[in-house]
Order: C-alpha cells, then structure tokens, then sequence
C-alpha cells in the first residue's frame, strides 16, 4: 500500500488507524494522534525521518549545484518550516 492510498484509508474507513508522514494539510481531514502526549511537531516526538540529499563528489550538474545552494538558503528552510518540515542547519 503506498502513502496515498493509507492516507485515504484513514479517511474513508471509519476507525481506522495509519501510519504515515505528517503534514499540516493531514490535521483538515484526519485526527492525527499524539504519542505520549507529544504532536509530530514537538521536540521529542518518538517517530521522525531525515530525508537527506547526496551527491556523488566531482558529478554535481550546474542545476544540481543550484538546487543545493537554494536548499540550503534561508528561503527554502522558510519554506519547510512553513510546510511542517524542520531544517536542519
């Protein structure tokens, strides 16, 4: 089963419970469950992935390196911190 397709489960089954990626957008149409108390969002939350960029040292194409350096501004954290993603500095 793919993301989606648990995430419209969850909404369409009554009862039922899932297991995905929390995003702010999940809060509108399911009851997103705390862990001991703890919001996906606060520190201390059991369950998070870090999704990471690698990069082959020497392969970087002229767009790859651009995308890299937008990733890393200032901007594109704003960005994730509006959507629910925490930046890693």
């Amino acid at each position: 089963m793919t993301t989606q397709e648990a995430v419209e489960t969850v909404k369409e089954v009554e009862g039922a419970v899932g297991y995905g990626p929390y995003s702010r957008a999940l809060e509108a149409a399911t009851s997103v469950l705390r862990i001991d108390g703890k919001h996906p969002m606060d520190d201390g939350y059991p369950s998070a992935v870090t999704l990471s960029l690698l990069y082959k040292e020497g392969a970087l194409t002229p767009d790859a390196k651009s995308f890299l350096k937008f990733a890393q501004s200032s901007t594109a954290h704003r960005l994730m911190t509006n959507w629910v993603g925490i930046p890693v500095r």
